[in-house]
């Protein structure tokens, strides 16, 4: 029996039981905690079916559903805040929600220094040989995510006018970028903390977590929002992230505990050395993507107006929404394709495996959303015309996005972190050329969003046949 037909007689034979039914807790939460029930008998079930013969599809399915399960969960509520949120807003007032977070991400990714997934692979590795240094690697990594998340949160703050005026040309938007200080700084305590927990393999905890995030975010934001417009959005955004960081270091430090090690401080500065050896060419082709987003987005916003910008990120919010499943498994992925790496049959079998299921899975979402995407822009309102039009091409656009994610990872497990950054720096040449040239003769939102279709498309063949060549991809 094939995979698919294994996973679907799976399905339908399991289904919640009695004892899942008797819930004590508030009824608010009982359709939540039925559904993370059902789901853990699910896997119970995956793995019995599978059995020993095949660990690593069995290792692989159990992690990527359970990250899947809290991205769900946590983006799905995100998704559903951000579109009456929108709505609220505006597409003017929306727009300049979407400039300032996308020169947040500048910001951001100078602060997390690429450790989101290098401390994935050091974690997964060490774990895998059962060596004592792993409470040193999580020491290490919040040492400096906490440094540089200062230092760029002082720096956002002190340059908030600067960037305000002379760069946006909307000097209101100051106090916004002051407060966003707070949630750039939380955030990058975020991504290496996720960093941990993938590389612990525990993405059980990970997905209660997500889902208590997820519950929480519709009542946080709203809230903000209704009572302090685009600075309350900001503070709202940045207690949620506190709520999540708070969360995350709880199961961490539970997990470090269970390993009774004790932390020689003059043993946490090697391992940094060796962190920030192997993050640079990750954080360089962050840096490379942030900027380079900005600058086509800040592009977009010179060449129409907040209004396109709004419109263009509404769509493009929806395309994210894709692309968060095959995202999910990301983590999943480089954790299990590490712990294989030495194992060229399992190692290519599964990179094979994992972009067939990437792809079916992203083509099945997107055309959900392009089933429903009327019916979602009718709820946007009036001022987002044409959103429904550009979300269609982005739609198309995630096949290649997500492909593209699968064979970062594969660089990443074979140590080559560098190819990474040179294959990043390819494709957002490909889209802002392709911006410049859609602009010259389309002066809206849509022009953006076929300069991504087109640079995504060429960067994926580039990579997959540079695989092929090599004999990665057999």
């Amino acid at each position: 029996m094939d995979l698919f037909h294994r996973v679907v007689s799976i399905v339908r034979s399991t289904g919640p039981s009695k004892g899942d039914l008797k819930l004590k807790s508030n009824q608010t939460l009982r359709p939540f905690l039925m559904s993370f029930n059902f789901y853990t008998n699910l896997i119970d079930s995956i793995k019995s079916r599978i059995g020993d013969n095949d660990s690593l599809l069995r290792k692989f399915l159990t992690g990527s559903f359970w990250a899947i399960y809290g991205n769900v969960a946590i983006k799905g509520f995100s998704l559903i805040a951000s579109v009456i949120i929108a709505r609220i807003m505006g597409s003017d007032s929306f727009g300049q929600l979407s400039i300032i977070k996308t020169t947040l991400s500048v910001f951001s990714l100078f602060a997390t220094f690429g450790l989101g997934v290098a401390v994935t692979k050091f974690v997964a590795e060490s774990k895998q040989a059962s060596t004592n240094d792993l409470p040193y690697i999580i020491k290490a990594a919040n040492t400096i995510t906490a440094f540089t998340g200062l230092i760029l949160g002082i720096l956002i703050v002190v340059s908030a006018p600067f960037l305000s005026n002379e760069i946006l040309k909307n000097q209101q938007l100051t106090d916004p970028l002051r407060i966003s200080a707070i949630y750039l700084f939380f955030n990058a305590l975020n991504v290496y903390q996720v960093g941990v927990i993938a590389g612990l393999g525990v993405f059980r905890d990970l997905a209660r977590i997500n889902l208590v995030m997820g519950i929480i975010t519709l009542p946080i934001l709203l809230t903000a929002t209704y009572l302090g417009g685009l600075n309350g959005t900001l503070w709202g955004l940045s207690f949620h992230l506190i709520i999540n960081w708070y969360l995350n270091r709880v199961l961490i430090r539970k997990k470090v505990s269970e390993m009774d090690v004790r932390i020689d401080k003059s043993k946490v500065y090697p391992v940094i050395k060796r962190l920030l050896q192997f993050s640079y060419p990750l954080a360089i082709k962050e840096i490379i993507y942030s900027i380079c987003n900005w600058a086509v987005f800040y592009l977009l916003l010179v060449k129409t107006d907040f209004a396109q910008v709004g419109v263009f990120n509404s769509a493009y919010q929806l395309a994210q929404l894709i692309l968060f499943i095959p995202a999910s498994m990301l983590n999943v992925f480089l954790s299990v394709l590490t712990n294989h790496s030495d194992d060229s049959i399992d190692y290519n079998s599964l990179i094979k495996k994992n972009l067939v299921l990437t792809l079916i899975i992203t083509a099945c979402v997107a055309f959900g959303v392009i089933l429903f995407s009327g019916l979602i822009y009718q709820f946007y309102g009036a001022t987002y015309q044409g959103g429904e039009y550009v979300l269609y091409i982005l739609t198309v656009a995630t096949l290649p996005m997500s492909l593209i994610g699968v064979l970062e990872q594969v660089f990443i497990s074979r140590s080559q972190p560098g190819l990474v950054t040179v294959f990043q720096f390819i494709i957002q040449l490909f889209i802002l050329t392709s911006a410049f040239v859609f602009f010259y003769f389309s002066k809206k939102a849509e022009s953006l969003a076929y300069a991504m279709l087109i640079g995504n498309a060429l960067a994926v063949f580039i990579m997959y046949f540079y695989l092929r060549i090599r004999a990665v991809i057999k």
